[in-house]
């Protein structure tokens, strides 16, 4: 595979998966974080412990197929978010992982509507539990769409907007499509905002 000849030096390996069997084969291979969809699992924080690797928890409210049929089963979204956060930790804190190897992603589209994915980004820095990180995957959504109508395509503006919005929030990792775009912009941002 692939990830057996990665230079594991040169840059951080982050590996999409909620199943065990293929989380347990990318860490043997050198992967450095595991993302998880579902927000990790018993099993997972165990290898975490063993590999010492970091750990992305995404919030997803049912399985990908039912999942946007969820949208109305929050009693307060941010509230309803940071709670599985929290009991997460709490589980996490069993194994002894460090936090600062952990990050929580609300799961931007993911059994969200419009309306509750701006309210997650608008107040994104109720995630900032303990010292894990935050992390942000709002890159080239369908949410964009539901403000201007564009295409995947044609996302990118909207996609920048909000990096750059959650950034001054306090969201510490992005994942993206258009990197040099964003890194970009985060620079030019930084510097504007120099005293």
């Amino acid at each position: 595979p692939i990830l057996k000849k990665l230079p594991k030096d040169q840059f951080l390996i982050s590996i999409d998966s909620s199943k065990i069997e293929t989380q347990e084969f990318a860490l043997e291979n050198g992967a450095h974080i595991i993302n998880d969809v579902f927000g990790g699992s018993n099993d997972l924080f165990h290898l975490t412990k063993k590999y010492k690797n970091g750990l992305v928890l995404m919030h997803t409210p049912a399985p990908p197929k039912i999942m946007q049929s969820k949208v109305n089963s929050y009693t307060n979204v941010i509230g309803d978010i940071k709670k599985i956060f929290l009991l997460t930790l709490k589980q996490v804190d069993k194994y002894n992982i460090p936090h600062s190897k952990i990050w929580f992603d609300p799961g931007i589209g993911f059994g969200k509507n419009l309306a509750q994915n701006l309210e997650i980004m608008q107040n994104i820095q109720q995630f900032k539990i303990k010292k894990c990180g935050i992390i942000l995957g709002s890159s080239r959504k369908s949410w964009i769409s539901g403000i201007d109508q564009s295409e995947v395509y044609s996302r990118l503006g909207g996609s920048l907007a909000s990096a750059l919005y959650c950034y001054k929030k306090g969201v510490n990792m992005f994942r993206v499509h258009d990197v040099k775009a964003t890194n970009q912009a985060l620079k030019v941002y930084k510097n504007l905002c120099l005293k």
